[in-house]
């Protein structure tokens, strides 16, 4: 009761027009991050053998979260609502890294869904592997960005998520990233390391959706199926997940 209560109280997917919706929005972040943590804490409570065999199991119809929601506890990874960035998309403006995102760009509450028979609801992750354009940007000139929110629109408004927030994990705006480099604070480098052992979490879930955004800059080298890390997340995206789970961005955005 107390998750989805807390998570029915989170306005932050409507559109920010007006400054007292944004109050709306922060007044909730409270609530969410205590339904967060007590989701985290029944995880680590079990025993480190049980923790891992839950990790990928279930599915659509009996979902486990715990291990995302203590991956989330610590501050190490952020996720952000797909609305942001497609208002981001919409404003026509570069993509910021997490450091400099405003606070409202984030979801503070615990990852749960729930069936009723004919329609899910509850929250879903999407996972983007993608290719940097430069090390400095991954994508200065917002090509990633506008596919990714020309599917997040679709996304958002199908069938599939009447009832469900859509939230992003995209490694540029969900970890710590050191931009300009050197800049990054000596705590922030701790989170970032602890992000980073957990990337793995949030391709291989079996009700997270993996995007392969596999558009190539032409300051890129090699491409999408030769590089380190989209094979990883692609490897481990296809270990658990059924296959529909797994999408080509690219295809999808030029079907």
């Amino acid at each position: 009761w107390f998750v989805t209560e807390a998570t029915k109280r989170d306005f932050r997917s409507w559109p920010f027009t007006l400054d007292l919706e944004r109050e709306i929005v922060l007044a909730s972040k409270r609530t969410l991050v205590r339904a967060r943590q007590e989701m985290a804490r029944q995880h680590t409570s079990l025993p480190p053998e049980e923790q891992i065999a839950r990790e990928y199991n279930g599915g659509f119809y009996t979902p486990y979260y715990g291990h995302l929601n203590a991956a989330l506890v610590d501050n190490s990874t952020a996720l952000v609502y797909a609305s942001y960035l497609v208002a981001v998309d919409d404003r026509k403006e570069v993509l910021q890294h997490r450091a400099n995102l405003p606070d409202e760009a984030f979801y503070y509450g615990p990852i749960w869904s729930e069936y009723d028979g004919q329609y899910g609801s509850g929250i879903l992750v999407v996972a983007v592997s993608y290719l940097w354009a430069t090390s400095e940007h991954p994508d200065p000139k917002g090509e990633h960005l506008r596919d990714l929110a020309q599917f997040l629109r679709w996304l958002m408004r199908s069938d599939r998520c009447k009832r469900t927030k859509v939230v992003v994990f995209m490694d540029w705006v969900s970890l710590y990233m050191d931009h300009p480099l050197g800049s990054r604070t000596p705590e922030h480098t701790e989170a970032f390391e602890a992000g980073l052992a957990n990337v793995q979490k949030w391709y291989a879930h079996p009700n997270s959706l993996t995007l392969l955004a596999k558009k190539k800059a032409k300051t890129r080298e090699w491409p999408f199926n030769e590089s380190g890390w989209p094979v990883f997340e692609r490897a481990v995206s296809n270990m658990a997940k059924a296959k529909d789970h797994v999408l080509d961005l690219g295809a999808i955005v030029t079907w």
